[in-house]
């Protein structure tokens, strides 16, 4: 409550020692001041506040503790005028304490009159609201840089749409609007070759002499800054010398700068830059650097597009039937074993071949994940990494077929076959194989234009796996391999919604006593127990429709099972195979862990919100109950 809210009772009638006795410990300062503004009286808690002895104030001006000499005369001629009939008045000023510090506050001045209604002096109670004006200031920078990432988030969604517009009018698009919101005068997007910088778009508030296609020096550039940085490089504050030139600097001298490294997939593409010509009172946030790093991605995956519509642009016309071929890819999933499918389905119709098959890396190995034909038999079979010849990338990513003299290992017949490499912006994606039917019509017609479908098959594997990859960051737990907590709610939220679904139970458990093994034996053993739990979980569960990682020790399990009682014995059974688990610390210690859990079935009126809550109620009963075992709703073992 404000001072101005607070009820002010004026007694006048009130003795010296009453007064004093009232106020003494009340948790505001109270001064009590003459008509002439002199101190005639203040409580304990002033002199605590302001660092003053009591007998050094007493018939001083109030003047020498106002932080501004002008607010003592301000405030004077509107709060404090000894003619004029004001009443009780709230007001913001800021003081000065003893030790020369300020703090702000929020001041009541009450008149008080005598019996003849003439002003005796004034009343003042002083509250420090620095504290409050601070967290005040904290709540409204949180709440703007939630709007700025916000914004950035709408922007970055915004580009995603732009799925139909060329490289350049994405770039552009992207400068603008990305200047704009950072309040920057220059955006430029740069590519860099050797030592060379070259400037392939920009955007400016102001007209300048920048020009697309200028190219400048890379040496003891900000954008040499940013790409010794490997990710984002920004400055608020630039001091011009000799030794610090922008790539544009004979056009412009910025104040500030915030730039990102563009790579198109594991290769360097350039930069993206934003300058501010005047100075900028502040540093970057981290949402503005977390920002033009994404912004970097984004482009960098417009850029990997653009390569790609290029290289097929210069061969299409005479290549009709390859370009079927890439609308067919692109409609695909992005799965790379459905492309490859799609490839091998649409590459036999336009190629006459014994065989086909590709094989795409698998961590270490290149595994055939697609096959008809001859290479049938050797779907799933890994290819003896010495048959693939090294794709040799000086001429882009276009696959090169080369004759390998294989044994029935590799292939069902003796005559040889073609391999290519495929290969995206330097990163092997895996082989394409080949079983030509006729040699020499192999050679005349049919090799360019598999390698040029080849190099289609690769960028879209490319792009396929970096969907796989973002999905797999985005759902799985990097330490169990299991779903995360989002994804699990997900599938929950989906099994819980099915349409004539069956009964679901859900189950919650927890590793018992996880803190004192990590403390025991250290962390690196609490992760192998908690692996160990989800691999276990994974495997005795059967009917699981998900094992997910709910966080920490916290497992969530969702089973099709007719009744919780059905649930509750899986999970036992889960629980005595865990619990038989030898574990062994890197000191060579041998020790078993245990779980608890609790199990609930999904009601007709449940969120999958409400079911987790009774499911993680019983967790506890468990856990309260001795630990090491399950609890069903109703029921317990």
């Amino acid at each position: 409550m404000s001072l101005s809210e607070e009820t002010t009772v004026v007694t006048r009638e009130l003795t010296e020692e009453l007064f004093e006795s009232l106020v003494s410990h009340l948790p505001d300062a109270v001064i009590f001041a003459d008509v002439e503004r002199r101190i005639q009286f203040v409580n304990d808690r002033f002199v605590e506040i302001f660092g003053y002895e009591r007998k050094a104030l007493g018939g001083r001006s109030t003047a020498f503790f106002y932080a501004n000499p002008e607010d003592f005369n301000r405030t004077g001629r509107a709060h404090f005028d000894p003619d004029a009939q004001t009443g009780p008045q709230t007001y913001f000023i800021e003081y000065r304490r003893r030790d020369g510090s300020t703090f702000l506050s929020e001041t009541r001045a009450v008149p008080l009159f005598n019996d003849a209604g003439e002003k005796r002096g004034y009343l003042g109670i002083i509250r420090d609201v620095t504290d409050l004006v601070e967290r005040d200031k904290e709540l409204r920078r949180v709440r703007n840089q939630l709007a700025r990432r916000l914004a950035h988030t709408k922007l970055l969604y915004e580009l995603s749409t732009h799925e139909g517009n060329t490289f350049q009018e994405v770039v552009h698009f992207a400068l603008e609007a990305a200047g704009e919101m950072l309040d920057m005068d220059v955006s430029i997007l740069s590519s860099v070759r050797g030592e060379e910088l070259t400037v392939r778009d920009f955007w400016s508030r102001e007209p300048m002499s920048l020009k697309v296609g200028d190219t400048f020096d890379l040496d003891d550039t900000l954008c040499a800054h940013t790409l010794e940085s490997g990710g984002v490089y920004a400055v608020h504050e630039i001091e011009w010398n000799s030794e610090l030139l922008h790539p544009c600097h004979d056009h412009f001298r910025p104040k500030a700068y915030i730039g990102a490294v563009v790579r198109v997939g594991e290769q360097l593409y350039g930069t993206v830059s934003f300058a501010r010509l005047t100075p900028r009172k502040l540093p970057f946030e981290q949402a503005d650097e977390d920002f033009v790093g994404m912004l970097a991605n984004w482009l960098g995956v417009f850029a990997s597009r653009a390569r790609t519509e290029r290289m097929l642009a210069s061969e299409h016309e005479a290549m009709s039937a390859a370009l079927e071929l890439q609308k067919t890819l692109q409609s695909s999933s992005l799965n790379r074993t459905d492309t490859a499918d799609v490839f091998l389905e649409s590459a036999a119709t336009l190629v006459d071949v014994d065989g086909l098959a590709v094989a795409l890396r698998e961590d270490d190995q290149t595994v055939i994940t697609s096959a008809n034909g001859s290479f049938a038999p050797l779907l799933g079979e890994v290819l003896p990494e010495i048959i693939i010849p090294r794709a040799d990338t000086s001429h882009g990513d276009r696959p090169s077929l080369q004759t390998w003299h294989t044994s029935r290992r590799v292939s069902q017949i003796d005559e040889p076959i073609q391999i290519a490499e495929l290969t995206y912006s330097g990163q092997s994606l895996g082989a394409l194989l080949v079983q030509p039917s006729s040699k020499a019509k192999f050679e005349k017609r049919q090799r360019s234009l598999l390698e040029l479908t080849a190099g289609m098959l690769a960028a879209r594997l490319s792009v396929a796996g970096s969907y796989e990859r973002a999905h797999r960051e985005a759902t799985i737990d990097a330490l169990t391999g299991i779903p995360n907590r989002r994804e699990t709610l997900r599938c929950m939220k989906a099994a819980a919604e099915e349409p004539g679904r069956g009964a679901l139970q859900v189950a919650i458990i927890d590793v018992d006593r996880f803190k004192q093994v990590n403390d025991t034996w250290g962390h690196g053993v609490g992760d192998r127990v908690l692996q160990k739990l989800a691999n276990c979980l994974s495997e005795e569960l059967s009917r699981a429709i998900v094992v997910g990682r709910l966080g920490g020790e916290e497992f969530v399990i969702g089973l099709r099972e007719p009744d919780v009682e059905a649930a509750q014995a899986q999970l036992t059974r889960a629980l005595e195979v865990f619990s038989s688990v030898d574990f062994v610390s890197d000191d060579g210690e041998h020790f078993s862990v245990t779980f608890s859990g609790g199990v609930t079935s999904m009601r007709v009126q449940d969120s999958i919100y409400d079911a987790l809550q009774r499911a993680d109620e019983l967790l506890y009963r468990a856990k309260r109950g001795g630990r090491a075992q399950v609890v069903a709703e109703n029921r317990e073992i």
